[in-house]
């Protein structure tokens, strides 16, 4: 089992900046179900992932006390629809106007970098907007920034962006 640094990143599928390998799909699984042999500390990738297994689920819960522990006073959270909402904007968004019905993440990456982590990977939404009649399904990717303050981990920014539909769409907004 290869040795991770707080440097290195660490992706889903235990690939990590180093080259080296660490078989880490069974505490994703662990921690993506709340398993108590997970051994979460602080600052580490793991306590990053269970982090964001949180805010999923507090967002799907509509727990807005939860979100409040998760997310900086000082949020800046961009979505793929152009809008940037502070901590408050945001709640208020969740509160009144929006349902999430399910969250899933993938392809998520950590890299540590002291009492800063950066994640990124794709995610996908069942949501219901308040002001459209039937449940939409959104996929974007996210680029996420966590600091590690008052002894938890707290996401200080977000910026989602659309994925391409198909492979073709993929280059169509360079193309004239």
């Amino acid at each position: 089992m290869a040795a991770i640094s707080k440097n290195d990143s660490i992706s889903a599928d235990g690939a990590t900046t180093d080259g080296g390998t660490q078989d880490i799909a069974a505490r994703l699984n662990a921690i993506e179900k709340g398993s108590d042999m997970v051994s979460v500390n602080e600052c580490s990738i793991e306590s990053v992932l269970d982090a964001e297994r949180r805010r999923g689920e507090a967002l799907v819960a509509k727990d807005l006390v939860a979100l409040r522990e998760l997310l900086a006073e000082d949020l800046s959270h961009s979505h793929t629809r152009g809008v940037t909402d502070t901590l408050e904007s945001f709640l208020h968004f969740v509160e009144h106007d929006i349902r999430y019905l399910d969250m899933q993440r993938d392809d998520l990456t950590v890299r540590l970098f002291g009492s800063v982590a950066i994640m990124t990977g794709n995610q996908t939404n069942r949501i219901e907007i308040r002001s459209a009649s039937e449940p939409m399904t959104s996929r974007s990717c996210a680029l996420q920034i966590w600091i590690w303050r008052n002894g938890r981990w707290q996401m200080n920014a977000f910026q989602s962006t659309t994925l391409p539909t198909t492979a073709e769409d993929r280059y169509s907004s360079y193309r004239r």
